[in-house]
């Protein structure tokens, strides 16, 4: 029998190749066109993150400022964050907006249409996205979360000394990324959850979840009867063809970020 459904469906990520060819984003408030290159930027030399940040615009997804610097450790807005992070997965579904505070005439606008279709960033209700303020590293863990496979089992966060601070609304998310290695704490062994994410820190994430992470940015189609797909983040569109009939297709552990268009398979 022909079944053929549309799902979104978030799964977990597939061991396969990827590539990924972002272009240069320029975030707000550097005026002009101009790209500036990591090996220019004036502020970054004795930066912790330094290489992390040389990398990220070395890939193209995030660049300094005109006058040649970087500012690594000024705070990231929502708005900010889910560019970066559209240019590091090149997700391309878009879904319909009504945020009271987001224009379409806006810089972010087509990037939170991205995002929110993509699921990793939502509102802060249904009329407020709150493009302008500073996300916090909890929040970050959340929508990171969203993006990146699990790795198993969580990890505790009771090893951190304010663990206490971490909102509930965020424990499993931070829990999760901690476990994965992209969240840890800082020299004095906490977590500051409510600290605001740097500039530094979102090159960091980015770059770690781009070079650890199986990223398929290509639409698939799997045409074969006893197919796996499993670890890994497929950030468009997976069809399970008719070809497939009334055999199986097992997902496992992966995210979907885009849409998953089911026509065959018995027990998928």
């Amino acid at each position: 029998m022909k079944r053929k459904r549309m799902r979104k469906r978030r799964c977990g990520a597939l061991l396969l190749t990827f590539s990924i060819a972002a272009s240069p984003v320029l975030l707000p408030g550097i005026g002009g066109q101009a790209e500036s290159y990591a090996a220019s930027l004036s502020d970054i030399s004795d930066h912790w993150a330094r290489s992390y940040i040389e990398r990220a615009v070395d890939y193209g997804f995030v660049n300094g400022y005109t006058d040649g610097t970087f500012k690594p450790d000024a705070s990231i807005t929502r708005a900010e964050f889910t560019k970066m992070f559209n240019s590091a997965l090149e997700n391309e579904a878009s879904a319909s907006i009504d945020f009271a505070d987001v224009k379409q005439d806006d810089w972010f606008y087509d990037d939170i249409c991205k995002g929110v279709a993509a699921s990793f960033i939502t509102g802060y209700s249904d009329t407020e996205f709150a493009p302008s303020k500073n996300i916090t590293r909890q929040e970050t863990a959340v929508m990171l979360s969203r993006i990146v496979p699990a790795a198993g089992e969580d990890a505790t966060l009771k090893v951190f000394g304010d663990y206490e601070d971490v909102d509930f609304w965020a424990e499993k998310a931070f829990s999760k990324i901690v476990a994965k290695g992209y969240i840890g704490g800082y020299n004095d062994g906490d977590l500051h959850p409510r600290d605001n994410l740097t500039r530094a820190q979102a090159a960091k994430l980015m770059v770690d979840i781009f070079e650890n992470e199986n990223i398929v940015s290509k639409n698939q189609t799997v045409v074969l009867s006893g197919v796996t797909l499993e670890d890994t983040i497929y950030t468009n569109r997976i069809s399970v063809g008719e070809k497939v009939g009334d055999g199986d297709t097992l997902i496992d552990n992966c995210v979907i970020l885009g849409t998953l268009n089911i026509e065959g398979g018995g027990n998928g």
